[in-house]
């Protein structure tokens, strides 16, 4: 099958777009998409989207925040190969310094000033069109987040990850990103030996067979990234280290599905980011109503796409007379509820006992054909196949 031929470059420089342009259109060779980005928050929203096969990054547009869009650009699109670009008459002007820590933020590859058809020839036969040893593979990243605790956040993440694993043979990995007070472990029933923490201590050598390891195993085939035993260590998990994780997390697995704390930090704001589809999860007392619509705005001014964004009416509780109903909120919130997940008295019993009702999903009616239209929706972001499961 031939490889995608899409070439991004980020830059703000309008003379080096121009010597793209030249270059790509005077080599009879080559004919790809060429995209140009002016920052590198456009960049990733490209490379998001198009999965470009080389990323150009102009090494002059500052060395500081390439580490982080190199991680950003292994987390949104793992077949992409970034290369520096750099002006060859500034050698002496400390350049070499730039070029050594390209290579240390994980660029693969170099182009000079002003670019030539014939170097650009060549890096494009060097990883196009020659065989080479990065993954391709590319799970989906699924976030489970609210701005208030006792929603159903966790319950509806833990669920949904365990009834994928019931009717799929896909790889599924459980992070429990609620630093503070992680509660996936206890909802499965595990204790795990090895926390998201760990795995932060090893950044420099984490690769994903190391990651794997991290994990805790779980009797349906899930596995679980933990959140910390001790909130005090919470604080080590910084961006650039929950973007490698990421990474390499859905490198390794089909669906990475995320648990949050309800609080939208900074590690959330990047999560958010990078995720494939957000689940905003709030039930439908008036004050997390309100948050939720609080949280969708600021969804909006964050530039999140709206079709990477799902509302959960999660009506964790009996019905009662007076009760908000999901039109009167979806009216006041101005948007569509995608998910309303009906009140089951047996689904905290479940959860109380360590295991989830997820594993055991019924989709004909109630709470199970809710789930289970939230489970068909993230099943279907890679363009997997789900195998029957017995009724």
């Amino acid at each position: 099958m031939e490889r995608t031929k899409r070439l991004l470059v980020v830059t703000s420089d309008p003379l080096l777009r121009s010597e793209f342009t030249a270059a790509v259109d005077s080599t009879a060779s080559l004919h790809p998409q060429l995209t140009f980005a002016s920052d590198y928050r456009q960049a990733i929203e490209s490379a998001r989207a198009r999965s470009p096969a080389l990323v150009f990054a102009d090494l002059d547009e500052g060395i500081d925040a390439l580490k982080s869009f190199c991680d950003e650009v292994e987390t949104v699109s793992p077949q992409s190969v970034v290369v520096g670009v750099f002006q060859d008459d500034r050698m002496s002007d400390g350049q070499t310094d730039r070029i050594i820590a390209a290579l240390r933020s994980h660029a693969r590859d170099f182009l000079r000033r002003p670019v030539s058809s014939t170097e650009l020839s060549s890096i494009y036969d060097r990883w196009i069109m020659r065989p080479h040893r990065r993954s391709s593979r590319s799970g989906a990243i699924v976030s489970f987040i609210s701005n208030k605790g006792g929603v159903g956040k966790s319950t509806m993440a833990v669920n949904t990850a365990t009834a994928i694993t019931a009717v799929t043979d896909m790889r599924v990995l459980l992070v429990d990103l609620s630093l503070q007070l992680g509660v996936c472990a206890s909802m499965l029933d595990l204790a795990p030996s090895t926390t998201i923490v760990d795995a932060v201590r090893e950044h420099d050598r984490l690769d994903e067979t190391m990651l794997e390891q991290m994990c805790t195993s779980h009797s349906s085939g899930l596995r679980l990234l933990a959140a910390p035993t001790n909130p005090d260590e919470a604080a080590e998990v910084t961006v650039s280290a929950l973007t490698r994780i990421l990474g390499l997390s859905r490198r390794a697995f089909d669906i990475v599905i995320v648990d949050t704390f309800p609080l939208l930090d900074e590690l959330v704001v990047e999560l958010v980011d990078l995720s494939d589809l957000i689940y905003l999860v709030f039930h439908g007392m008036v004050p997390a109503a309100l948050g939720a619509e609080a949280l969708a705005n600021t969804l909006d001014g964050l530039q999140i796409p709206p079709d990477r964004r799902r509302l959960i009416l999660n009506q964790n509780y009996p019905r009662f007379v007076g009760e908000l109903r999901p039109e009167d909120i979806a009216r006041r919130l101005q948007r569509d509820i995608d998910h309303v997940i009906p009140y089951n008295k047996q689904l905290l019993v479940a959860s109380n006992a360590g295991s989830p009702l997820g594993l055991r999903l019924r989709g004909r009616f109630g709470f199970g054909r809710a789930l289970g239209g939230v489970r068909d929706e993230i099943v279907g972001l890679p363009g997997q196949t789900r195998r029957e499961v017995e009724s």
